[in-house]
């Protein structure tokens, strides 16, 4: 099979094909990557509800975070942190340092992948009414020159910041990440309940590209989030994987069948929806930017002579579909969304001219049946990635081959 052409076409019965979804890449927004920012108006699905009832449906979520002395900004911040960007709570409550004195910084995330520091502010507003613009997207920025380089962080704590942020700072030891050998980036990322106005659009392009890099995620951002783990969905089509070795099949429990095997790379990411996203839309944590395994699994499929032992050192892809099918087509899936591996996924992707023939993945295909539970279960419960299982007993075999769309 030769190497997959620059402009990959899309499977038969794809998500282009379903609904005409194929939008940029840049629609969805992620928890990696400074360029990955969140678009004015991505929940267009939802035009049919009123604004009330976005607000209503947030007001709903951030009820539970709404405890001990939090307020309704940080409330919303802690959902936005556990459901969006899949942190646990204890991390959680530890990077919140919102209150008098914190210097407009409510909460600071450090992710180690990623050599990146995240630093959030959160605002709630009272009446569904209400838009964010500019102002507070400008003061929030403003604090920026605290956070370039040692120096910075010298100058916030001479600027009397309250003793929550003091000690978050000393925790996270910023000092020693922003040196040059460090080498850790800063974005800046505003969470709000309310729709950004014209002027906050006009702001965050006029910016767009400049360091530290500046995201907003608002009410029609946070309502798709919001909206998708209450009706998670697969991505509608059939489509037919033919691996390149053979297939083994195991029931799980009554009605949910795991089938695995090796599928080149070259198949896998003519899957639909990994541009857009809408691939993904059971793993909500949509962390899916530029993070620094992404970079090296790209370097990886640049070099061709690491291409045969790919399946040796990566842990592969995780599929959920409502119906699993094994022949000698191959494997044959009634509806699909990625669980596991979406980061490598999306990064072969991008790397798709250099895939060759020997680049193959471990892929698991999950029919979930009934079990539609599972598609929101791990094994802490929380996350939104099926619950793994290496038991495979009595598996049954279907010769390799090579992919089919239907």
């Amino acid at each position: 099979m030769a190497a997959a052409p620059a402009e990959t076409e899309p499977l038969k019965g794809s998500a282009a094909d379903v609904d005409g979804r194929e939008a940029a890449a840049s629609a969805r927004p992620g928890r990696s990557g400074l360029s990955c920012v969140p678009v004015a108006s991505p929940a267009a699905s939802l035009t049919s509800v009123s604004a009330q009832d976005h607000f209503e449906l947030l007001e709903q979520e951030i009820a539970p975070y709404y405890v001990g002395n939090r307020t309704r900004s940080t409330a919303l911040l802690a959902w936005f942190m556990e459901n969006v960007w899949r942190e646990d709570p204890d991390v959680i409550e530890d990077a919140i340092c919102d209150g008098g004195g914190d210097k407009g910084i409510d909460a600071i995330l450090i992710d180690r992948d990623a050599k990146e520091i995240a630093i959030l502010q959160s605002k709630h507003r009272q009446k569904s009414g209400v838009t964010q613009g500019d102002g507070d997207l400008k003061t929030f920025r403003g604090v920026a020159p605290y956070f370039v380089g040692p120096d910075g962080i010298l100058t916030l704590l001479d600027s009397g910041p309250n003793e929550e942020l003091v000690k978050l700072v000393h925790r996270l030891e910023l000092q020693k990440l922003l040196t040059d050998e460090e080498d850790y980036s800063v974005r800046f990322v505003m969470v709000t309940n309310a729709p950004r106005d014209a002027s906050a659009v006009d702001y965050l392009e006029a910016v767009d590209g400049e360091e530290p890099s500046l995201e907003l995620w608002d009410r029609d951002n946070l309502v798709e989030v919001a909206s998708r783990t209450q009706r998670p969905e697969l991505l509608p089509g059939k489509y037919t994987l033919t691996p390149s070795s053979d297939v083994l099949v195991d029931e799980l429990t009554d009605g949910v069948e795991m089938a695995m095997a090796l599928v080149p790379a070259a198949e896998l990411v003519r899957l639909p929806g990994i541009e857009d996203r809408t691939l993904f839309h059971l793993n909500v944590r949509l962390g899916l930017g530029r993070t620094r395994i992404n970079k090296e699994l790209g370097r990886t499929v640049e070099q061709s002579e690491e291409h045969s032992v790919f399946p040796a050192y990566h842990n592969g892809l995780t599929l959920l579909t409502d119906k699993l099918e094994v022949s000698d087509d191959g494997v044959e899936l009634d509806g699909v969304s990625v669980v596991n591996g979406c980061q490598s996924l999306i990064a072969l992707y991008s790397k798709r001219t250099s895939v060759t023939p020997d680049l193959k993945l471990v892929t698991k295909v999950v029919q979930l049946g009934d079990e539609t539970g599972l598609a929101t279960r791990s094994p802490t419960g929380r996350t939104t990635r099926i619950r793994s299982t290496s038991a495979i007993s009595a598996p049954t075999t279907v010769s390799s081959g090579t992919f089919k769309p239907r």
